[in-house]
């Protein structure tokens, strides 16, 4: 009986987590790509910072340094725009606090992980570009 009386909040619950999921996965894709674009405009300028001498360990770090500014700003935007928005589905939300910390910090550390490795790989690619085709790139 009591199983039954939940059933409709139970499915819910359901619905929300797996479109919570679908968003996750999403968003974790658009960071990737949006990070990998960022770096990927960069290309002549790397290809400068070659042919001047650079050493491409230099170049990975300045440009993976340059996005994680980047990503920590939006990360920290996005928590709190997180954090404000669960107010309105306090309702739904049955032994578990609207501000779970675990459910933030993961969901958090899966962007800024996924937004990191999107400009790791991007970076270390653009840093082995050769410098005469990234110059003729236009």
């Amino acid at each position: 009986m009591v199983s039954q009386s939940v059933a409709n909040q139970r499915f819910n619950l359901l619905l929300l987590g797996v479109f919570a999921l679908t968003a996750l996965i999403v968003a974790l894709m658009g960071v990737y790509a949006v990070g990998s674009y960022l770096i990927s405009q960069r290309t002549k300028e790397v290809g400068i910072r070659i042919v001047l001498g650079a050493q491409p360990v230099d170049l990975v770090r300045m440009l993976t340094g340059e996005s994680l500014k980047m990503i920590l700003a939006g990360a920290v935007a996005g928590a709190l725009g997180s954090f404000a928005l669960t107010r309105l589905l306090r309702a739904l939300f049955f032994g578990v606090s609207p501000a779970d910390q675990m459910t933030f910090v993961v969901a958090l550390a899966l962007v800024v992980a996924a937004a990191l490795a999107a400009s790791y790989v991007r970076a270390r690619r653009a840093a082995r570009v050769d410098p005469l085709a990234a110059l003729r790139e236009q």
